[in-house]
């Protein structure tokens, strides 16, 4: 009896040790399983972290593109722009080359208007010093005549301003 129960004991220790050996060697596995889910879950978020790059990089190529074809409508203007400054310019040394005659001509007339408006202002402060002094030598003389040399005053005073217009309006 003693040598089936050391047997058996033994048996036992021996199923001990295989039941440890089988658990050691299953916690390795399930770790192994773990660190295999770990692994997939990690390639999964790559994976979605890829797309989204993929997307984002579509996206930077889609608006890329739009730019481009921004910038050579903008070129395009740019041409047509500088192909219309080019004209106008060219217009603009037409013009030039036209007026050229002129010019002296019209400084000419510019001398010229300057040198009537200072006689007219010259001729209106000789009016004023006429007038001023027929005014004191009216004074002495009779009221009859007085009045007529007022008249006569008077109407080459609308003579001269009549001839000042008239220059004015030469100029």
């Amino acid at each position: 009896k003693e040598r089936i129960r050391m047997k058996e004991m033994e048996m036992l220790m021996e199923l001990r040790q295989r039941l440890d050996i089988q658990t050691d060697q299953m916690q390795a596995m399930q770790e192994e399983v773990e660190r295999g889910e770990s692994a997939v879950r990690s390639m999964e978020a790559q994976q979605r972290l890829l797309c989204e790059q993929e997307q984002k990089t579509a996206e930077a190529e889609e608006a890329l593109e739009k730019w481009r074809m921004r910038m050579e409508e903008a070129e395009e203007l740019m041409k047509v722009m500088e192909t219309k400054l080019e004209e106008e310019e060219e217009k603009n040394r037409f013009l030039q080359d036209m007026i050229e005659p002129f010019k002296d001509q019209l400084e000419s007339f510019e001398i010229e208007k300057n040198a009537l408006l200072s006689q007219s202002e010259q001729a209106q402060d000789e009016i004023k010093k006429l007038s001023t002094q027929y005014g004191k030598l009216l004074g002495h003389q009779n009221q009859k005549q007085k009045i007529q040399h007022v008249v006569k005053i008077k109407q080459e005073n609308v003579d001269l301003k009549a001839e000042i217009s008239n220059l004015r309006e030469q100029v």
